[in-house]
């Protein structure tokens, strides 16, 4: 009950929770821990197909929403428990069975490209779930953060260590299994309080479980899961476990009511550690924050690597993967080819190398952050200025030379910023993206080839503070870093939420008045742009202009026009290591580096306002002015005529509005830029399910996609509803990815599918043109990859 409360957005009576209860569960479930509500669901949301389980199509988005909570795989060995005591399964023929553990429909008819996804990202929950299970792994917990996960508050108070809820998990996994095959007594439930009063170790319990004889299913199941692989080794764990609660005549010694809720305990413990493990609902900074959560990976990180790269790929998958720069040296990638050619998989991979956004988020100046950058780049330039890696030549299993040369470059294609776009802002990077992208590799040798240019796959517009900082961040990365046709935004939400949604959801929001007049400045700026095509916008600019005044004479101390402003913002792309002079400590030939200032100085107005930015945390002179521009100003979200709706930039408090139609102006904006960004061949790379897990929207037909590529062509007509304004010709293209195929429960087709079947059923598409809509998104994701593959061998 108290998990369900809280998840209510408002006050709700206790009576109606229970109601609420009594629907989704069976009779009395939610009142003695029953299991059998697993069998309600299972009878509802799946079907069998005669060798799998699939998902019922009428309940694909409603199974998405269950899977957020638990791991389907729960619903699955629910379901195989049955099917083994039945005798239609046998032990070992559940391991052979192509089950999806997402209970999701297969496609190896059509190709599918999956241009967003982390190598990586939080690890897979399920090969951690396996280790602890099988042994009593600790958590150093001097080095491990829990992330605050509403639905678990005695954890949240620390009246249980969480960092020891692994080996809780071991312990519990011992004493149910050793109570069935070796016939020992169990203890008591023990103290969930005293978490360490749980600890049990049984370190040969894998191998005690290989070497005994029988043809108990359950020992057999346990058995299967110690030679599979992660996904499948979880579905035999737990179907083992419930096919002993639900079938077999435990011995007289043992006490079956422990025994029953020592596996309630269990199954309550795995969820815990999912849980933490996805951060389901906790937002991207949580996400961002908590990455290096110690339980995520399991038993070893060497081991995840492998199985995040095998996570839903077959020939007919195509995958690029995120990854860090450190992974750009030749040695690195001579191991990932050799894994790609013994996988069969040398056409399905790319990387992206993604610069990291951790850093000091009020240091404008960012001089380590900077010189690091500048030190990944040359690391760059050395790998694709190699003749050696353009023909490497490996040794085959005799150690003679392969007769395959591989370039060993092509399997690099792209670049990305990933992380929290509230700490650094793209300014940082654009520069040395801009340098890369200048393909500065070269190399004297006759036969060396000068490689292809890396495309911008950046993520941004993900997770924002206000509305307007969102879509600024976006507007700054396609400005700063230059993209053009054939680059691509990830995630990039604030460029397609509907802003009245947003903003009543939202409420009051807190931000920084340095942050909030870069927003006004740069609002200015697009309203006057869009004010030539639709002249209504026309009202805004000047309460934007009287806003722009008020809040620089705030920080500044005097006045400043809004496009002195703009310009001093538009220089932030410079680096300032490079531009200002006798303060740099790198100075880079390349005038990649700083265009505007070395090419074209700017106005001394202009520059000084540029200056005393990067400066305002550089400089005691200029402190005063950076706390001004740290100060906290609260944003609130009226109508016109509420006494709130005031512009307060002095004194204690400080705090601004935006009325509904200034909400609707800020749609008519996002309309022009989603215009501007297709003429110039921009992609979006959507991740519907991942946006959905950490929390930016509740159900799928919320996903700004509907609006970018609506699936009814008619939508954009002048005035209806994704072209209200008449500033748009047509749909920006998009593509549908996964994110991390091995942290979030869903595969690429699925991505495909549920996103087709939400647009029948809140979209009202008639079934032929969903699936003509959807294939073209596809085909268009599938043609992103195949333009910047190049063959390794």
């Amino acid at each position: 009950m108290s998990a369900l409360l809280d998840y209510q957005h408002g006050n709700q009576r206790k009576d109606d929770n229970e109601s609420a209860l009594k629907l989704a569960l069976p009779k009395g479930a939610s009142k003695n821990y029953s299991l059998d509500f697993l069998q309600h669901w299972q009878e509802k949301y799946l079907q069998w197909q005669g060798n799998c389980f699939e998902v019922k199509p009428q309940y694909l988005d409603e199974w998405q929403a269950i899977c957020a909570y638990i791991d389907p795989l729960l619903i699955l060995a629910w379901a195989f428990a049955q099917k083994i005591k039945t005798g239609e399964l046998q032990p070992e023929q559940l391991l052979g069975l192509n089950q999806c553990s997402q209970a999701l429909k297969s496609d190896n008819n059509e190709h599918y490209a999956d241009n967003h996804a982390h190598w990586g990202g939080h690890g897979s929950h399920r090969k951690a779930i396996v280790d602890f299970a099988f042994m009593p792994y600790s958590v150093d917990s001097k080095k491990t953060q829990w992330p605050t996960l509403n639905e678990f508050s005695f954890i949240n108070a620390g009246l249980i260590d969480a960092n020891q809820l692994s080996r809780l998990h071991h312990a519990l996994f011992a004493r149910l299994v050793e109570s069935v095959l070796f016939n020992r007594q169990t203890t008591p439930l023990p103290d969930f309080i005293d978490v360490t009063s749980t600890y049990y170790t049984n370190t040969g319990l894998k191998t005690q479980i290989r070497i005994i004889d029988g043809d108990n299913p359950f020992l057999l199941l346990l058995q299967a899961a110690g030679r599979a692989n992660p996904d499948k080794a979880c579905l035999l764990l737990y179907t083992a476990l419930f096919y002993a609660e639900r079938y077999l005549e435990l011995e007289p010694q043992t006490n079956k009511a422990d025994w029953h809720s020592g596996l309630r305990a269990f199954v309550h413990t795995s969820q815990i550690l999912r849980a933490s493990m996805i951060h389901q609902g906790v937002g991207l900074g949580y996400f961002v924050e908590f990455f290096r959560h110690k339980t995520r990976k399991g038993e070893s990180t060497k081991d995840y690597s492998r199985y995040s790269l095998g996570s839903d790929i077959s020939q007919n998958i195509f995958r690029e993967f995120k990854i860090s720069p450190d992974a750009a040296s030749q040695q690195k990638l001579k191991q990932l080819s050799k894994a790609l050619i013994e996988k069969d998989l040398v056409d399905n991979i790319l990387l992206c190398l993604h610069f990291s956004r951790n850093g000091k988020a009020d240091d404008k100046w960012q001089q380590t952050k900077r010189q690091q950058l500048q030190q990944d780049s040359a690391r760059l330039v050395r790998l694709f200025s190699s003749f050696e890696a353009q023909n490497h030549i490996p040794q085959n299993i005799e150690g003679k030379p392969s007769e395959q040369i591989r370039n060993l470059q092509n399997l690099v294609r792209g670049i990305d910023v990933a992380g929290n776009e509230n700490e650094l802002p793209i300014e940082v990077f654009a520069p040395t993206i801009r340098f890369l992208r200048s393909c500065p590799w070269q190399n004297r040798y006759p036969h060396y080839q000068p490689p292809r240019r890396l495309h911008l796959s950046i993520h941004v517009g993900e997770d924002y503070k206000h509305l307007l900082s969102g879509l600024r961040h976006i507007d700054e990365t396609v400005t700063f870093c230059e993209m053009n046709h054939d680059d691509r935004l990830g995630h990039a939400l604030a460029l397609g939420v509907d802003a009245r949604q947003w903003a009543s959801r939202q409420g009051t929001v807190l931000i920084s008045a340095g942050e909030h007049l870069d927003n006004l400045v740069w609002l200015h700026h697009m309203a006057m742009v869009v004010s030539m095509a639709y002249p209504d916008i026309l009202p805004l600019i000047k309460t934007v202009e009287y806003r722009v005044s008020l809040w620089s004479l705030f920080i500044y101390g005097k006045r400043y026009d809004p496009l002195s402003l703009f310009q001093a913002w538009k220089l932030r792309r410079n680096c300032p290591l490079a531009a200002i002079k006798g303060e740099q400590q790198i100075r880079p030939e390349s005038s990649a580096l700083a265009p505007d200032y070395l090419k074209t100085p700017p106005t001394a107005k202009v520059e000084s306002l540029w200056r005393d930015y990067f400066m305002s945390s550089h400089n005691a002179r200029h402190q005063q002015e950076a706390n001004k521009r740290t100060a906290t100003v609260t944003i609130r979200h009226l109508s016109s005529l509420h006494p709130d709706a005031v512009t307060l930039a002095d004194g204690d408090q400080k705090q601004d509005y935006f009325t509904e139609q200034e909400l609707d102006y800020i749609t008519a904006i996002q309309d022009h830029l989603m215009q501007a960004y297709d003429q110039k061949g921009i992609m979006i790379e959507a991740c519907p399910s991942s946006n959905i897990y950490t929390g930016r929207f509740d159900r799928y037909d919320e996903h700004p996609l509907y609006r970018w590529n609506p699936p009814d062509k008619s939508s954009l007509n002048h005035g209806q509803s994704n072209n209200r304004f008449g500033l748009r010709s047509g749909p920006l293209k998009v593509c549908i990815n996964t994110d991390d195929a091995g942290l979030f429960p869903t595969t690429i087709v699925n991505e495909h599918r549920v996103i087709k079947e939400t647009a029948i059923k809140h979209f009202a598409i008639a079934t032929e043109d969903a699936d003509i809509w959807i294939d073209r998104i596809r085909d268009v994701g599938l043609k992103a990859f195949k333009r910047n593959h190049c063959h390794l061998v």
